[in-house]
């Protein structure tokens, strides 16, 4: 009897007897075992075995198609019978037979696999209709199966724990309905893993969900405290020939503001500039008298900052920052009068003046400065360099008067003149702050 009558008669009782009787056993079969996940592979081998283990494959073959020769057909033995038959001499009996097998267990992925495998591999030795047949076949398990496509370019994957090879992958995969579970391993990164579902003639496109982009980075408080010499040149002692006195002291501040994840920050700075003046000479009198002027200046002000703080490392942090504000700035202008002799200061020449007088400048002030800090877990340290203008009124002369004092009769008032001049101030501070 030729084999591929026996395999097509075989295929004809089966869907005319105990249909009912054969599906029950096959629901019970994927019930009780686990979803297969089959993953034919890209390329069939086109090797062919040698002839002399044709004999010993047909004694398989035998031995499979007698246990469905007789009733109850034992399909899971004669399987493993044709399987092995195939191992030794693959050949389209024994391929379509296990094939067979396959579809009367309920493992329609297999049989699909493995009917799609015979038309490629074996299309010369099947005739037109039997290619016509197995078309149905697949056209029927196809049906019954989701078809999943794996759209990834790299690593290897596993459907359901069987592994399936590496990707990328061309060939679909072939999987019961139901719930099923990808996982995606790529080199050097933790496992990625994604569940779906499917219904039976489904085909669907798999991919690793783009992880989630980490939240954006949130923003900062931060409170600083700041303090460095004052050093520079002011316009409240301008003399009549135009030139800015010299003025030192001391600046101190505190700031706290917000700082974005842009490394813009914003803050609030409160602070107190203290700065004096040297006797400054400004000479008056042609008769050797000359008046000297001492200006101490308070100024406390309040302002808002807003800077730019780039991370040149995990550690360090560079700063440019600007600020404008209040600054309630007093300057006190007294003057004393000596006369110079032609060998020094003569105090009992008889001439007295004196003068003392608070004013109040603009108020209003701008700073700029540049720097660096380094972060000590939530604390910074560093250094910076920069400038404060304000506009400081200040008399060239306080009101006051110059009198003889042997002849009381005679008094000379002064003129008081006033103008508002530009004050220019180094800043160098030493920064120390708080990240909380």
């Amino acid at each position: 009897m030729n084999t591929r009558a026996r395999f097509r008669s075989y295929d004809e009782i089966v869907h005319q007897r105990g249909r009912a009787c054969l599906v029950v056993l096959a629901t019970i079969i994927i019930l009780s075992s686990n979803a297969w996940a089959t993953c034919p592979p890209e390329a069939f081998s086109s090797e062919t075995a040698p002839e002399s283990l044709k004999a010993p494959a047909q004694l398989l073959y035998d031995e499979a198609d007698a246990l469905l020769a007789k009733e109850p057909k034992d399909y899971a033995k004669a399987f493993e019978l044709f399987m092995k038959s195939r191992a030794v001499y693959p050949s389209p009996d024994n391929s379509l037979m296990a094939a067979l097998c396959l579809r009367e267990l309920g493992r329609y992925p297999e049989a699909l696999a493995l009917y799609e495998e015979i038309l490629i591999r074996f299309d010369e030795k099947l005739d037109p209709k039997e290619r016509v047949e197995f078309k149905h076949y697949i056209d029927q398990l196809r049906q019954e199966v989701v078809i999943a496509y794996v759209d990834e370019r790299e690593g290897s994957f596993s459907i359901d724990d069987d592994a399936c090879g590496s990707l990328p992958r061309s060939k679909p995969i072939y999987l019961m309905p139901g719930t099923h579970l990808l996982r995606v391993l790529l080199p050097g990164k933790p496992e990625s893993t994604v569940r779906f579902s499917g219904q039976g003639g489904d085909t669907l496109t798999l991919q690793i969900p783009v992880p989630p982009p980490p939240p954006p980075p949130s923003g900062k408080w931060f409170v600083q405290a700041t303090v460095g010499p004052a050093i520079g040149w002011s316009g409240i002692d301008l003399g009549s020939v135009g030139l800015l006195s010299p003025l030192s002291g001391v600046l101190a501040q505190s700031r706290g503001g917000y700082r974005l994840p842009s490394d813009v920050s914003l803050g609030l700075a409160m602070g107190l500039l203290y700065a004096w003046t040297p006797g400054i000479p400004n000479g008056f009198f042609n008769t050797g008298i000359t008046l000297y002027h001492s200006v101490p200046l308070f100024a406390p002000f309040m302002g808002i900052s807003i800077a730019w703080e780039p991370s040149i490392d995990n550690r360090l942090n560079a700063f440019v920052r600007a600020g404008s504000g209040l600054m309630g700035a007093q300057s006190k202008n007294e003057v004393n009068a000596r006369h110079l002799g032609a060998f020094g200061p003569i105090d009992d020449f008889g001439l007295a003046a004196s003068g003392r007088e608070i004013e109040r400048s603009v108020p209003a002030y701008a700073t700029f400065d540049i720097g660096a800090s380094l972060r000590v877990g939530p604390a910074t340290i560093g250094l910076s360099m920069g400038a404060l203008f304000l506009l400081a009124e200040g008399p060239l002369l306080p009101e006051m008067s110059v009198r003889i004092v042997k002849d009381p009769l005679f008094t000379k008032p002064l003129e008081r003149t006033s103008a508002y001049r530009p004050s220019f101030l180094f800043i160098p501070q030493v920064v120390f702050g708080f990240d909380p």
